[in-house]
């Protein structure tokens, strides 16, 4: 059992009831469909990449968002906040820009996101990210390494939007990363100063999470 103060996150099972997640799997489908100028129905999210050419899919967006889903993902916070306050022992706000995050099948795309902090600069802010898969199949490419969320700060290299941890002084944890298994109504929160990553999808399904910041 991991917890917050010792670890750096902890996981809600069973926080979101599963048919609160029909509005944001519809509010997603239309914007894949939109941005991409797909004609056809999206159907299921998991399978949206089947509906671009094979070549196209490592340019499709990583990240999804605006007015609506924002104001969909905030609704759904609203089911978790109240338990979050129970565990951080302290009231919490969202910030704004929540957003949609995709992971395509690796096999098209090559995407995986790198060991990073997300608050490395400041690390005494108590700032906390918030991922909820969207798959009914569910989410299992989350890594973590427990108690990085109180180490010295590692240095950074950006690549392009994203951060790459670029320190020896990582090696040392490596062998502590777990993999983090989430399932449909699961919540994952973690303080943003913990190392953290996304590995490639090994799997025939487009990976939805959704996120969003709140202190």
């Amino acid at each position: 059992m991991f917890n917050l103060n010792d670890d750096g996150f902890f996981i809600l099972r069973n926080c979101i009831q599963l048919n609160l997640f029909n509005t944001i799997h519809v509010l997603i489908a239309e914007q894949f469909q939109g941005e991409n100028r797909i004609n056809s129905q999206p159907g299921k999210l998991a399978k949206v990449h089947s509906l671009v050419a094979p070549e196209q899919v490592q340019f499709l967006s990583m990240s999804y968002g605006g007015d609506n889903i924002e104001a969909e993902i905030n609704r759904l916070a609203l089911q978790v906040i109240p338990q979050i306050k129970k565990v951080v022992n302290n009231e919490v706000d969202i910030e704004p820009a929540a957003s949609v995050i995709a992971s395509y099948p690796k096999l098209l795309t090559n995407y995986k996101v790198s060991f990073h902090q997300d608050d490395f600069y400041h690390k005494s802010t108590q700032r906390y990210h918030v991922l909820i898969p969207i798959n009914t199949s569910g989410f299992n490419l989350l890594q973590v390494i427990p108690k990085t969320h109180v180490v010295p700060t590692f240095n950074h290299t950006s690549i392009g939007p994203l951060l790459r941890i670029d320190d020896d002084r990582l090696n040392k944890h490596l062998k502590d990363q777990v993999t983090i298994e989430l399932n449909l109504g699961d919540v994952f929160v973690f303080q943003t100063s913990l190392v953290h990553r996304l590995v490639e999808n090994d799997s025939d399904d487009t990976k939805w999470l959704l996120r969003f910041l709140c202190h």
